[in-house]
């Protein structure tokens, strides 16, 4: 998964993944030194991601848990 403004743009793997018929949940953190340098961050993390895929499976809508706030977070998918 890319995240456009984070982790120098490169795909970060989905920890703790689980996906039951639409819905989906998952795990963005940096939780040790090697992964803050290949993600660039200056600090540990982990961040909750919980949400719903659309009918045709091309948009994912959500919330997320990001510094112990709730917020709203949407994935379209990218066809190359």
């Amino acid at each position: 998964l890319t995240f456009k403004k984070w982790g120098n743009g490169k795909p970060q793997p989905l920890k703790q993944l689980r996906i039951n018929k639409n819905k989906i949940y998952f795990v963005r953190s940096i939780e040790n030194d090697k992964e803050k340098k290949e993600f660039n961050s200056s600090r540990f993390f982990k961040q909750e991601f919980y949400g719903t895929f659309n009918k045709d499976k091309s948009i994912i809508r959500g919330r997320c848990k990001i510094i112990g706030d709730w917020t709203n977070w949407q994935a379209v998918s990218i066809k190359k």
